[in-house]
C-alpha cells in the first residue's frame, strides 16, 4: 500500500530522533494520578486503547511473581517525582483550560466537593467533602446549598464562602473571557451574565455567611455537582486578584493556594515544586511533604526517568517498554481504559476552505486511515474512533455508545468514492474541480518528533487519496492554543478527556453557547435544541435519544468533528507508591498518595 511505503521512509529517516512521547496535550490523564479536564491534541500513545472485554479494563499486576510489595509503614521521608506532560498556559481557574494547569489546580486549590473511588468498588466515584463539608439541595432541585469547612489559604487567612461566590462570578463576567464560562450556564442568569445582558451582581450565587453558599440554577440540572468540580467553580483571592491583576497565578508567590499543597517554586518548562500546606483542612491525613513534578514530553526521557526512579510513576505507549516494566520487581502495573477521543475539528469560518461544504470535510474524515495511522505510528495501541463519545462513558449508569460503532462508521459505510465526493464538494462551493488547487491549514497540537511522524503520515495519507494539499504545522501547546483560540487553522488536532460521566461533558464543548471553541464558528440549532433539551431532563433514555441525535449532526450531518481514536492509559508505577486512585472520573490528586519502602 502507498502509505505504508511512505511510512517506512519516514520511520527510516526519523529513527534516531524518534521517541513515544507518553502524555502530552492529549493523552495523558494518568501520568499525574488526576483527572484530566481540558482541550489537548492529537492523542498519540500512552493513553491509548486497546479493544479488551470491559471486566479487564482495570487489570492490575502488583502481586504476581516476585513483585515487591510496601512495607505497611510509611516512609519517614514522604515525597512524591511526577511527571507533567507539558507547561501549563495559566493557572488562573478562571482563566485556564489545559489539563496541565488543571493538575496543579486539583492539588492546589480545593473545590467545594471531589469525586473519590469507591473503597469497596474502585469503578464506582463517589462525591466526597472537600471545601464544602455537606450540601444540600432543595425539594425542586434550584436551590443548592454548601457548608463550608474550616479551611484557610496558605497564609492563615480563612476560606470563606465570599471565595467562591467571587470565584465563580469572576468565571461568569465576560470581561474574565473564561473559556469555560458555559459551566456557569445552569446557574440562575449565567448565561444573561456571561453575555454581558446582565451584571455579574445579578448571578445566583450568594455568600448567605462566612460559611455558607447558595447557589440558585435555571432549572434542576441533573449533574450539577460534577460541574462544581470544575475549576471555574473554584475559590479564589478577590484581593490578590485585584493586586497582581494579570500577573495574577502566573508564578508561585502569586499563586494563592487553599488545597493540600502549595506551589513553592515553578521553572517555566522544567519542573514545578509542591510542599504539604499546613493550613489545608484536611492536613493530617495528607502524607506527603513534598512533590516535585518534572515537565517531560519525550517518551524515552520518560521511559529512563521511570527506570532509573526520577519519577515514580508513568503511562508507557510502547509495547515493547510495557513487556519490559512488566517484568521489572519494582513497578506495578494497571491497564484503565480511559474516556478519551482524539479528533480533528474544522474551521466553519467563512474565510477557511473547509467551512464550505460538508463534503469537503467529509471526504477529508474518511480518506484518513484511522487503522494505519495507528499501527504505523502509535504502536497499535489506540483504537479507531467513530464517535466523539467514548464507549468508556455512561448517561446514568446507562450504556451510550458501542465500541467499533457511531456516525463516523456511517459515513465510511456510505461513501464509496472519497475524492469523487471531494470534488463535489469543491463544485458546489465554487472551488473548482482540481483538488490540486485546494490548499488546507492543519495545525498539530505538539511539536515533538513522535507527533511530527503522525502529523506527517496523515498529511501523506490524505494528500495521495485526494490529490489536495496539506500545509502541516507541529505547534507547542501555548502555541496551538493561540492558534485555536484566534481560529487560525482550517483543521486542528486535538484531544478532549471527560470531566464527568455523562455524555454532555464530550457533546457540549460545540454548543454554540460554550465558549471553548468559540474561535470554529459552528452552530446548528437542531443541535443547541437537542443539547439543552437534554440539560433539563432528568429521564435517561430521552437523553440517550436527544444525546445520539445530536451526535449524528455532529459528526455524519455537518462534520465539525471527525474522531481518530479512543485511548488508554498502561500505568507503571514504583512498587512504594501507595494510595493511587484508579477510577478515572477521580479527583483526589496526589492528597491520598505516600510511599511505604522507598
Amino acid at each position: 500500500m502507498k502509505t505504508k511505503r511512505i511510512l517506512a521512509l519516514l520511520l527510516a529517516a526519523m529513527v534516531m530522533v524518534f521517541g513515544l512521547v507518553a502524555c502530552n496535550k492529549e493523552n495523558k490523564p494518568s501520568d499525574t494520578e488526576n483527572k484530566t479536564q481540558t482541550t489537548d491534541e492529537n492523542k498519540k500513545d500512552d493513553t491509548n486503547k486497546t479493544e479488551e472485554p470491559a471486566g479487564d479494563d482495570n487489570t492490575a499486576d502488583n502481586t504476581s511473581g516476585d513483585k515487591k510489595q510496601p512495607t505497611g509503614t510509611p516512609d519517614k521521608d514522604q515525597f512524591l517525582n511526577v511527571l507533567i506532560d507539558a507547561q501549563p498556559n495559566t493557572l488562573d481557574p478562571s482563566k485556564g483550560s489545559d489539563m496541565y494547569g488543571n493538575t496543579v489546580l486539583l492539588n492546589t486549590l480545593e473545590p467545594l466537593v471531589r469525586i473519590a473511588q469507591n473503597k469497596d468498588d474502585p469503578a464506582v466515584a463517589d462525591y466526597v467533602p472537600a471545601g464544602a463539608a455537606s450540601w444540600e439541595t432543595s425539594e425542586d432541585g434550584l436551590v443548592w446549598t454548601f457548608k463550608l469547612n474550616d479551611n484557610k489559604w496558605s497564609d492563615g487567612t480563612p476560606v470563606t464562602a465570599k471565595d467562591y461566590e467571587f470565584g465563580i462570578k469572576r468565571s461568569a463576567d465576560p470581561n474574565t473571557a473564561s473559556p469555560f464560562a458555559n459551566t456557569i450556564y445552569p446557574i440562575k442568569n449565567g448565561e444573561a451574565v456571561n453575555k454581558g445582558d446582565k451584571p455579574v451582581e445579578e448571578l445566583g450565587v450568594k455568600a448567605l455567611d462566612e460559611k455558607t453558599l447558595e447557589i440558585t440554577l435555571e432549572k434542576p440540572f441533573g449533574y450539577f455537582l460534577d460541574l462544581v468540580i470544575m475549576r471555574t467553580y473554584f475559590p479564589q483571592r478577590e484581593d490578590m486578584v485585584k493586586q497582581f491583576a494579570d500577573l495574577y497565578a502566573t508564578a508561585p508567590e502569586n499563586t494563592p493556594s487553599c488545597g493540600p499543597f502549595i506551589l513553592d517554586s515553578w521553572l517555566v518548562n522544567s519542573s514545578l515544586e509542591f510542599k504539604k500546606n499546613p493550613e489545608f483542612w484536611n492536613a493530617e491525613n495528607v502524607l506527603l511533604d513534598k512533590v516535585h513534578a518534572q515537565i517531560i514530553q519525550d517518551a524515552n526521557t520518560i521511559n529512563t526517568a521511570l527506570e532509573t526512579g526520577q519519577i515514580d510513576f508513568a503511562s508507557i505507549g510502547d509495547p515493547s517498554k510495557q513487556a519490559q516494566f512488566k517484568e521489572n520487581p519494582e513497578l506495578t502495573y494497571t491497564r484503565r481504559e480511559n474516556p478519551w477521543t482524539g479528533y480533528l475539528l474544522f474551521n466553519f469560518n467563512e474565510n477557511s476552505p473547509v467551512s464550505k461544504s460538508a463534503k469537503i470535510r467529509q471526504a477529508i474524515a474518511v480518506a484518513l486511515d484511522r487503522q494505519e495511522l495507528i499501527d504505523a505510528t502509535m504502536d497499535g495501541n489506540p483504537v479507531p474512533a467513530y464517535s466523539f463519545v467514548p464507549p468508556t462513558m455512561q448517561l446514568q449508569t446507562k450504556t451510550f455508545n458501542t465500541s467499533g460503532e457511531g456516525p463516523l462508521k456511517e459515513v465510511i459505510d456510505e461513501v464509496k468514492d472519497p475524492k469523487a465526493l471531494l470534488i463535489e464538494g469543491m463544485k458546489e462551493a465554487g472551488l473548482g474541480e482540481d483538488p490540486s488547487k485546494l490548499e488546507i491549514k492543519f495545525e498539530g497540537s505538539s511539536n515533538d518528533p513522535k507527533s511530527r511522524l503522525m502529523s506527517e503520515f496523515i498529511k501523506q495519507d490524505i494528500e495521495s487519496k485526494l490529490g489536495i494539499k496539506l500545509n502541516v504545522t507541529d505547534n507547542d501547546w501555548n502555541a496551538f492554543s493561540a492558534k485555536l483560540n484566534s481560529g487560525e487553522f482550517d483543521i486542528c488536532w486535538l484531544a478532549w478527556g471527560a470531566d464527568f460521566n455523562d455524555p454532555s461533558n464530550f457533546l457540549e464543548t460545540l454548543w454554540s453557547k460554550a465558549p471553548a471553541y468559540e474561535s470554529q464558528g459552528y452552530k446548528n440549532e437542531k443541535y443547541d435544541e437537542l443539547i439543552e433539551k437534554a440539560q433539563a431532563s432528568g429521564d435517561a433514555d430521552e437523553r440517550i435519544k436527544d444525546l445520539k441525535e445530536a451526535e449524528k449532526i455532529l459528526i455524519k450531518d455537518d462534520m465539525a468533528i471527525a474522531p481518530i481514536n479512543h485511548s488508554i492509559s498502561n500505568i507503571f508505577r514504583k512498587f512504594y507508591v501507595v494510595g493511587a486512585q484508579e477510577n478515572f472520573f477521580q479527583t483526589m490528586g496526589w492528597q491520598t498518595m505516600h510511599t511505604e519502602g522507598r
